[in-house]
């Protein structure tokens, strides 16, 4: 079985990515009302505005919702389309992990099996190596003879534990191609652990940026009778 890996990561990221950008832009007027209360302003003299210290520590809450939980800072910002389209992309990634890691378990049972019934090895205690060096080779005699050569004495197999003899050329090759098959799966399952990662840090990132500033400007007019009037002018940027 052959895996389309890049194919299939690049699919679940550009389905998350296209719903980010078809998502809308402004917060609904329900979340105003928390903004306010997270927000407080500094006013002085001359009308001039002054965001507070404590909006700033919003962003930095909305990151660490979403790093944690993709798309949960944004659905707490309203942004619902954003919010599922990060946790659609983390379940799907989980899924594809779990799916590799599933099929490379699953080849390597069959490979070592095949190992056992064709070229008679005993499966306890071998490390990775021992798989590897079986498959190039029929028997541990050549095996062997070919660390003579090399005067690679060290790593010779002189236990009778350790001794193989492949029933044919075309199995071992057969028992390769299976080893290497549940290799592939494992190395594309910390592929996919990497983008399941990178999408923690994409969500976290858009939320923070996106939590909306919101300035406040006073605006002082004389009125009739000369007296001051202070207005009061909230704008909110996405």
């Amino acid at each position: 079985m052959k895996f389309k890996f890049v194919h299939i990561i690049s699919l679940i990221l550009l389905l998350s990515f296209a719903n980010i950008l078809v998502a809308e832009d402004i917060v609904p007027f329900n979340n105003l009302d928390q903004f306010s209360k997270d927000m407080s302003f500094i006013r002085d003299r001359y009308g001039k505005d002054k965001k507070d210290a404590k909006k700033r520590g919003d962003g930095f809450k909305y990151f660490m919702r979403s790093f944690l939980v993709p798309g949960w800072g944004e659905y707490k910002l309203g942004r619902k389309k954003e919010a599922a389209a990060f946790f659609i992309t983390e379940v799907s990634l989980i899924a594809v992990a779990a799916g590799f890691k599933y099929y490379s378990g699953i080849r390597e049972d069959d490979y070592k099996e095949l190992a056992v019934l064709q070229a008679g090895i005993n499966p306890s205690g071998k490390d990775d190596r021992y798989w590897i060096d079986i498959a190039n080779y029929d028997n541990v005699e050549d095996y062997n003879a070919q660390r003579n050569i090399n005067r690679d004495y060290e790593n010779r197999y002189d236990d009778p534990s350790d001794f193989w003899d492949w029933s044919s050329t075309s199995t071992r090759k057969d028992y390769d191609d299976i080893r290497i098959s549940s290799e592939d799966g494992n190395t594309r399952f910390y592929y996919t652990i990497g983008a399941i990662v990178l999408n923690h840090f994409v969500s976290a990132i858009n939320a923070s940026y996106k939590v909306p500033v919101i300035q406040t400007e006073i605006i002082q007019s004389l009125d009739t009778s000369g007296d001051i009037q202070n207005k009061l002018q909230l704008t909110y940027k996405f």
